[in-house]
């Protein structure tokens, strides 16, 4: 079955699935066998580590207090910052790990004679001084940053104690990745933060390798610019739009190919609101492992309004099929994929697959470092593909496309939070399945980041582990827990009577979402590949060549860097 065809029929098993009154909608055939144990559901991030005396737990500690600090301070990043940080974190961490093995060579450290000739070179240690070295330079600056610190005293127990003042850094920055923030490290800050622990300062020493290794392209461990780089801000082709929801097309838009930066409410049916500005577009400068360069994978471009405008239409088309036939399957799996359960973006979201694949698994200290590696660097690497293709074609957004492509027709769509699926609404009007206070990424269309760093990251889990899906291969999305359209009762901010405490009866009806559990499960890498970058199309933001494309990249980036990588395993 070909992608179009496939396309389809997830359509209309959302449809048929939703239609039947049973007590769970599932979104595949297999779901309700697969799904009868428990052990086989995804469970939240934990807010903190397990602690678990386990092979590769002290990686997946780490690992989750990282992860929580994505979560922490999501509104300060951007998508390839993530991917960046969750590969410096990696590399860090692997190299750390390689220092104690005779079957790994560390990609970065250079650190490795040091560690031989220490008589009592302990590997844990190391990974803890790089893991908390990579935090450091990442998330110093912030509030949560505490949080680190507090596992970095205990350490599931340890009894080691930290230099008085060895974790302070000064940093500055804001979200929109441009602003200048100081050097991760200057002379005369202290080795280690632990008194007469040699590998801890190893761990330290050679996650600070990795951090010279990034940053030598002039910017930060989260993709802000260094002092001293050049960087070139993004100016929009189209003017901004002025009124939230609807574009003014004819004032508004110069080129049906190009990106418009919308003004996206600051709450549900507010007018005031704020212009976006294109996320992180100096993320094709940023480093890389096993991708040449940023444009290397670089695809041919989306269809054009001006040089193919039927499958301009066509692909434009799909986005509004798919908005008339939302049922709850298909708002959950949009929901599902739109920055992960625990709020730690797609590529945090992945990172954690990756992660509970290691712990199902059982992996060793070693063999877990090899697959944060592969993943994390992936991820980074997509990232920088994924943004060298959105600056360069700068492409258009469905909400634009089909507004202003469409705009003196009628079509079905969904109205809006609780509203449901309406006939014959003005294309003008169109929304996507998303927050009214979100709308749309702030960043152009092609190629689907979601798509890239899905491939990315699946590839990588299927060239490390085979096919079959081996982390948690089922979710749970309870009655009435929608993002967009969750149960609220009498009492509750937002109640509205007979709308928001009464469960939909189906796509074009009123009511919460969703009204009955649904369940989602996958048994390949790919499966789950493919319904993250489709859910983007559910969810109305991105059209089938964005997800297509970014599909190839990130399988290419996935094999780039496995060859690479594998080089230094035994």
């Amino acid at each position: 079955m070909d992608v179009r065809a496939a396309l389809k029929a997830a359509l209309l098993l959302g449809v048929l699935l939703c239609a039947q009154a049973q007590e769970a909608v599932y979104s595949r055939e297999e779901c309700p066998v697969l799904c009868t144990n428990e052990k086989e559901f995804e469970t939240p991030l934990p807010e903190k580590p397990k602690c678990k005396d386990e092979p590769g737990a002290r990686i997946q500690d780490w690992a989750t207090v990282m992860l929580n600090q994505v979560k922490n301070n999501v509104k300060e990043l951007n998508p390839p910052g993530v991917g960046r940080l969750l590969g410096i974190f990696s590399a860090c961490v692997h190299d750390a790990a390689a220092l104690g093995s005779p079957k790994m060579t560390p990609f970065y450290s250079r650190q490795q004679k040091k560690a031989n000739d220490l008589a009592n070179f302990e590997v844990e240690a190391a990974i803890d001084g790089a893991a908390f070295e990579a935090l450091r330079s990442m998330f110093s600056e912030f509030d949560s940053f505490g949080l680190v610190v507090d596992f970095m005293r205990d350490l599931c127990g340890s009894s080691k104690v930290p230099k008085e003042g060895g974790v302070d850094i000064e940093g500055t920055g804001d979200s929109n990745g441009l602003k200048v923030t100081t050097r991760p490290f200057q002379k005369g800050e202290l080795e280690s933060a632990y008194e007469g622990d040699d590998s801890f300062a190893l761990g330290n020493a050679t996650c600070r390798d990795v951090i010279a290794a990034y940053t030598s392209d002039g910017f930060d461990t989260i993709g802000r610019p260094l002092p001293g780089t050049v960087v070139e801000a993004h100016v929009p082709f189209n003017e901004p739009q002025v009124k939230p929801g609807v574009t003014d097309c004819a004032a508004e838009i110069k080129s049906l190919d190009r990106w418009q930066p919308l003004c996206v409410p600051v709450a549900f049916m507010s007018e005031e609101c704020n212009v976006q500005k294109f996320l992180a577009p100096t993320a094709r400068e940023w480093h890389t492992f096993g991708l040449p360069s940023g444009d290397f994978l670089r695809p041919d471009g989306p269809p054009s309004f001006d040089t193919d405008e039927a499958e301009w239409r066509r692909q434009a088309f799909e986005v509004v099929e798919f908005s008339a036939n939302l049922s709850d399957l298909t708002k959950m799996v949009a929901e599902h994929w739109a920055d992960g359960p625990d709020s730690t973006t797609p590529p945090g979201h992945w990172y954690r697959i990756a992660l509970e694949a290691a712990e199902v698994k059982e992996l060793d200290l070693f063999e877990t470092a090899k697959v944060i590696f592969l993943t994390g660097i992936s991820l980074a690497d997509a990232g920088v593909a994924a943004w060298d293709t959105k600056i360069t074609f700068d492409h258009i957004r469905p909400i634009t496309m089909i507004q202003c492509g469409y705009g003196g027709d009628l079509v079905d769509s969904w109205v809006g939070p609780y509203q449901g699926v309406a006939k014959n609404r003005e294309a003008a009007t169109w929304q996507p399945y998303q927050a009214t206070t979100f709308v749309t990424p702030a960043f152009g269309g092609y190629i689907s980041g979601h798509s890239t760093f899905s491939a990315a990251s699946g590839g990588a889990l299927d060239n490390f582990f085979g096919t079959a899906y081996v982390a948690p291969k089922c979710r749970r999305i309870t009655e009435g827990s929608s993002l967009f359209e969750g149960r609220i009762d009498e009492g509750e901010p937002g109640f509205v009577e007979g709308l928001t405490n009464v469960p939909n009866k189906g796509p074009r009806t009123t009511g919460y979402a969703p009204a009955t559990d649904v369940v989602l499960c996958w048994t390949t890498w790919d499966e789950a590949v493919e319904e993250a970058g489709i859910s983007r199309l559910a969810g109305g933001i991105h059209i089938i060549a964005d997800h297509t494309d970014g599909i190839t990249v990130g399988k290419a980036v996935a094999d780039l860097v496995y060859e690479k990588a594998k080089k230094n395993w035994m």
